[in-house]
């Protein structure tokens, strides 16, 4: 993939830095009035490493309006 290439391949490392990343965002996102900080910051960590918005992306649409499981 172009793209991917271009980027730089992920490696464990990138994922175990994104697994952090959601997990503070999780964190966070536990206080409403920094949700818009945890969807940030989840949305950093999805950048990270892609293979997480699989498991984060309902969350992640969820906080971007406002709302939190």
């Amino acid at each position: 993939d172009e793209l991917k290439s271009a980027l730089g391949d992920h490696t464990p490392a990138d994922e175990q830095k994104a697994r952090v990343m959601a997990k503070n965002a999780v964190e966070l996102a536990k206080q409403s009035s920094r949700l818009v900080e945890a969807a940030d910051l989840l949305e950093e960590a999805v950048n990270t490493w892609p293979e997480l918005r699989k498991e984060y992306e309902y969350r992640l649409r969820l906080w971007r309006r406002g709302l939190t499981m």
